[in-house]
C-alpha cells in the first residue's frame, strides 16, 4: 500500500508539473502571439466603394475616406475603385468588380514584434504593395479559390474568379504560392502563375501577359467585332470588306479593302473590348505587324482621321477621365492633307511598330478597348497581328 501511495503521489506531482509547465507555456505563447487589431484606411478613387461586417449580410456605402476593421469586407462596383492603406504603410489598390475581405489585420499586443495581415481576394483584381517590414516578424497572406499566397516586401498583382487563382510579381518581391496538393512554390520578380479553383496549377511563367484575345488571327475574327463607319450617305453603295486571307509564309492575315468607291468616304474596322486594369504594369506595350498596299486619299484626308490603316486605343487614366489615343499609317500624301495623327510608312512592306503606351500624357491606368481600322476612298491593308503586352 505505502508503494502504491508513493506512486500516486508522484504522478500527481508529475501532473502537476506538466500543468504548471503548459500553463507557463501557454501563458508565454500568448505574450508572443497575442495581436491587437489594427484599423485600415479607405479612400474611394471614383464611384462608389461598399463595406460589409461580419455580422450583418447587407452591404452598405463607404465615404470617399473612411476606416475599415478587421474582419469587414469590402466591395466595388463596376465603375469603381479605391485604395487601402494598412497600418504596417502597405497599399492595396483594389480594382472596380472586386470582393475582399480584411480577415486579420494586427500588431503584436506585447512584444511590438509582429505584424499580420490576413486577406481573402473572393473575386476581382488587387494590386499589393508590401511595405518594408519595421518589426522582426511580418505576415501578408492573401487566400484565393484554390490557393494561398504569402507575400514577403515587394509589388504584386492578384486576381480571382470562379475559375482560378493568379498572382504576379512585379519589379520586386516574392511570393510562395500554395495551391491546392501541390508542393508550395516561389515566384521571383517577373514571374507570374495561375491555377484553378481546385488548385491545379502550371510552372512559373515570365513572359508578358498579352491583353488581346487571339490578335495573331490564328482563330479567325473570334473574339473581335467587325463594324462599319459610313460618316455620310454618298458611299454607302460602296461597302469596305474584311477577310480573313494568308500571308506571304501561310500565316493568317486580316485584309481591309475597298474598290471603286468614287471618290466617297467610307470606314471599317475590328473592336474588341479590354476592360483590363494596368496600372501595376512598368511597361505597356502596344505592337503591329502589317503592310499598307494602296491608298486613292492622300495622307489622313481632310481631317486628319481617314488612313488605309489606323488604330485606336481608348483609355481611362488615373483621375478617371477618359481618353483616346489613335495612330494612323500612310504611304502618300500627293494633295498634301493633313496627318495630324500619321505616320509615313512604305508601300507593299510588312514592318513591325511598337508604341509604348506607358509614355502617354495622362498614362493609362485602365484599357478600356481596342480598335484596328481601315477609311477614306478605296484602300487595301493588311494586318498579321495586334499585341498589346504589359510587363
Amino acid at each position: 500500500m505505502e508503494t502504491v501511495a508513493w506512486i500516486v503521489l508522484w504522478t500527481a506531482f508529475g501532473i502537476a508539473g506538466l500543468l504548471a509547465v503548459g500553463l507557463l507555456a501557454g501563458i508565454r505563447w500568448y505574450y508572443v502571439h497575442a495581436l491587437e487589431p489594427r484599423p485600415a484606411q479607405a479612400q474611394t478613387i471614383g464611384g462608389t466603394l461598399l463595406v460589409r461586417s461580419p455580422i450583418d449580410l447587407s452591404w452598405v456605402s463607404l465615404p470617399s475616406r473612411s476606416a475599415l476593421r478587421e474582419g469587414q469586407a469590402v466591395r466595388t462596383d463596376g465603375t469603381s475603385q479605391a485604395l487601402l492603406t494598412l497600418f504596417d504603410d502597405s497599399t492595396i489598390v483594389i480594382s472596380s468588380g472586386t470582393e475582399l475581405r480584411l480577415a486579420r489585420m494586427g500588431a503584436s499586443r506585447f512584444t511590438g514584434a509582429r505584424h499580420v495581415v490576413r486577406l481573402t481576394l473572393a473575386q476581382g483584381r488587387i494590386h499589393i504593395g508590401v511595405a518594408p517590414a519595421r518589426v522582426p516578424e511580418q505576415e501578408l497572406v492573401v487566400s484565393l479559390p484554390g490557393g494561398t499566397v504569402h507575400l514577403a516586401e515587394g509589388s504584386y498583382t492578384l486576381i480571382a474568379d470562379r475559375s482560378r487563382g493568379y498572382v504576379r510579381v512585379g519589379e520586386r518581391g516574392s511570393a510562395t504560392v500554395q495551391a491546392g496538393r501541390s508542393a508550395p512554390m516561389t515566384l521571383l520578380p517577373g514571374q507570374r502563375v495561375q491555377w484553378s479553383a481546385d488548385g491545379e496549377t502550371g510552372g512559373p511563367e515570365t513572359a508578358a501577359d498579352e491583353l488581346i484575345y487571339n490578335g495573331d488571327f490564328a482563330w479567325g475574327l473570334q473574339g473581335w467585332r467587325v463594324g462599319t463607319s459610313l460618316g455620310f450617305p454618298e458611299g454607302s453603295d460602296v461597302e469596305g470588306q474584311v477577310i480573313v486571307t494568308t500571308g506571304p509564309e501561310g500565316q493568317p492575315v486580316v485584309r481591309f479593302q475597298r474598290r471603286y468607291s468614287g471618290g466617297t468616304h467610307y470606314g471599317t474596322y475590328l473592336f474588341q473590348t479590354i476592360d483590363r486594369d494596368v496600372s501595376d504594369y512598368a511597361t505597356l506595350t502596344l505592337t503591329l505587324t502589317f503592310q499598307v498596299n494602296y491608298q486613292s486619299l492622300s495622307g489622313g484626308g481632310y481631317m486628319g482621321t481617314e488612313y488605309p490603316l489606323a488604330v485606336q486605343v481608348v483609355y481611362r487614366a488615373a483621375n478617371g477621365e477618359e481618353h483616346t489615343y489613335v495612330t494612323g499609317f500612310y504611304y502618300h500624301n500627293v494633295t498634301d492633307n493633313r496627318t495630324d495623327s500619321g505616320q509615313r510608312v512604305p508601300q507593299n512592306q510588312w514592318q513591325t511598330v511598337t508604341i509604348p503606351l506607358k509614355t502617354l500624357t495622362p498614362p493609362p491606368q485602365r484599357i478600356l478597348s481596342v480598335q484596328v481600322s481601315a477609311s477614306g476612298w478605296d484602300y487595301q491593308s493588311e494586318i498579321q497581328s495586334v499585341s498589346l503586352a504589359g510587363q
